[in-house]
């Protein structure tokens, strides 16, 4: 993974880790992503350095989209 420069990330909010683990994503990443809910994979990544979670669009293929 390419490391990235501060000035290119865009903070979009802040969200609660929910009690069964979950994290609600913005709109904006629908939005920004072409990402379909129940539909599009991210991959998921942790900077222990930097302690981030970085999450990318999976290659997978998204689940409508399986033949």
């Amino acid at each position: 993974m390419n490391k990235h420069d501060d000035n290119e990330r865009v903070y979009l909010s802040t969200y609660i880790l929910h009690k069964d683990n979950r994290v609600r994503l913005p709109k904006m990443i629908e939005n920004n992503l072409g990402a379909v809910p129940g539909e599009t994979y991210f991959d998921v990544f942790y900077d222990a350095k930097r302690k981030e979670l970085i999450l990318k669009t999976s290659d997978k293929e998204s689940v409508g989209n399986k033949k």
